[in-house]
């Protein structure tokens, strides 16, 4: 719920159930191993209050094919997305300052990485190992380009390109909308509003409050 601040070392892992998680804007840390194992999550949008990423919070997560990093982030963490196997798309926000070891190693289908610093990170020679980057397009700032080209193990991407307004943006979350609602509107666990009641099977928030439609 909102008026969280820190999701502990460990506090999903093995999870391998979890297929949502929506993560309110009052986190700033998110724990080592905190969703480690969770191999049913196909995509995590990480709020905009969140300042680093613990060493192992999603590694293993198997079914991620999706990752949007905001530029809250300065950190990412040893294996942080350590084995995310399947095709994925990553999305690193302008904050970034440190990219430590194996990062992002053996993520073997990569499919795109967006990177927003025109500054090169702080990046580990091992945050790529084994993730086969040299078939993977790498999308950064125009103006930083060239320095990407020069930079290890940056260097190592098949393509170096510029960003253009078709690429995905680190947004994050802004706000998840609970407590704040009439009452009348339902949300589901991603945070999307729904039009109408909740007819089907499953768990929705209304005015703060977990609704569960059997």
């Amino acid at each position: 719920p909102n008026g969280i601040t820190s999701i502990g070392n460990d506090a999903f892992d093995g999870c391998t159930f979890l297929t949502s998680v929506t993560i309110p804007n009052t986190v700033t840390n998110i724990g080592n191993g905190a969703f480690s194992g969770c191999s049913g999550l196909p995509s995590i949008t990480i709020p905009n209050s969140v300042t680093k990423i613990g060493p192992n919070a999603f590694r293993s997560c198997s079914g991620l094919q999706s990752v949007t990093i905001p530029n809250s982030v300065t950190s990412i963490g040893k294996y942080a997305f350590y084995e995310c196997s399947s095709p994925i798309t990553i999305t690193i926000g302008s904050g970034i300052k440190s990219i430590q070891g194996y990062a992002f190693a053996s993520c073997t289908k990569i499919t795109d990485v967006n990177c927003y610093s025109e500054s090169v990170p702080e990046t580990n020679t091992e945050a790529f190992k084994d993730s086969y980057i040299n078939y993977v397009t790498l999308h950064v700032p125009s103006s930083a380009v060239n320095t990407y080209k020069s930079a290890t193990p940056w260097k190592d991407f098949g393509n170096i390109v510029a960003l253009t307004d078709s690429d995905p943006k680190p947004t994050g979350i802004k706000m998840i909308h609970g407590a704040e609602s009439k009452g009348h509107d339902y949300f589901d666990l991603n945070g999307r509003k729904l039009t109408d009641e909740p007819m089907q099977k499953g768990i929705y928030i209304s005015n703060g409050q977990k609704v569960i439609v059997k």
